[in-house]
């Protein structure tokens, strides 16, 4: 066959752009050759994933408020015996999934989740702002914290990259001057999925306003060739960016323990006016309640 021909439809035309298939039914009918179907079996993009019993237990507990649920709740739900409910949480606590059991045993929380549980309810976000309230920003000898989670989806808040995932208002371990308004820091918070450049892009258009911009990235753990860094194919541009629009980055592997979060760039003061950075505030805060 002429190989100039030009292939349309799924035949080899005797004119390049010739349309010739019949329907698709018989096969081109300038060439004459049969179309036969297809034996190979469908790709695996095109092949429903089959849910894990870990995939299971997440989706469950992403269902409910808190993204927490007891046992026996989810024996229930899942129709499972509680031999294999335990054998299952071990396995996902030995994974990369953020599955914990709550105090005293009896219930089960996700810590992986965005996407549910609203503000007051969604555990990923909550469990953050307690290590920032209570110890991280302690430890940056920051004072006097308030914090609100101002995460809007965007059908509700209907632009791209308007709200940040958290506010914060704090003063420094020095305030230069007794009257000093409190600093204003922005957060973009990440699960491990979800972390890459586009994070630190959206955190430098949804920090307009505040003096500091942070994102704060579930990560699968450290680099083990080189433990400055977190284990991401992307890093390096990832870090460049940061540089570059002076976003802060500090990541985790378990969003709950402090001693799992590291400090991987610090971002340098911005100098918003005062009026900016009251009117920032104002946006997002006027309709919650802060948590100190």
């Amino acid at each position: 066959m002429d190989a100039s021909h030009a292939r349309v439809g799924g035949c080899w035309p005797s004119t390049p752009g010739q349309a010739t298939v019949d329907a698709g039914r018989d096969g081109c009918t300038a060439c004459e050759i049969p179309i036969m179907p297809s034996t190979e079996p469908p790709s695996k993009s095109r092949r429903r994933k089959r849910l894990t019993d870990i995939d299971k237990l997440c989706n469950a507990l992403e269902q409910r408020a808190e993204q927490k649920a007891t046992k026996s709740a989810l024996i229930e739900e899942l129709g499972w015996t509680s031999v294999k409910l335990e054998s299952v949480i071990k396995r996902a606590d030995e994974s990369p999934r953020p599955i914990t059991v709550v105090r005293g045993g009896k219930a089960v929380r996700f810590r992986g989740s965005e996407r549910r549980g609203g503000r007051s309810e969604n555990g990923f976000y909550n469990d953050v702002v307690s290590v920032i309230s209570k110890y991280w920003g302690p430890r940056r000898h920051m004072r006097e914290i308030e914090i609100w989670v101002t995460a809007r989806p965007l059908k509700r808040s209907g632009e791209q990259w308007a709200c940040p995932d958290l506010v914060m208002v704090a003063h420094p371990g020095r305030k230069s001057t007794p009257d000093a308004a409190k600093y204003v820091h922005a957060f973009e918070v990440e699960n491990e999925a979800g972390f890459g450049i586009q994070s630190v892009c959206q955190a430098f258009v949804q920090g307009r306003g505040a003096h500091f911009t942070w994102v704060m990235f579930q990560m699968a753990g450290l680099d083990p060739a080189d433990e400055t860094r977190p284990r991401h194919n992307d890093w390096d541009r990832i870090l460049w960016a940061a540089k570059e629009l002076n976003v802060g980055l500090v990541g985790f592997t378990n969003c709950n323990s402090v001693e799992t979060w590291h400090d991987f760039l610090v971002p340098k003061r911005r100098s918003p006016s005062p009026l900016e950075s009251a009117a920032y505030v104002e946006a997002f805060a006027h309709r919650l309640e802060a948590k100190a």
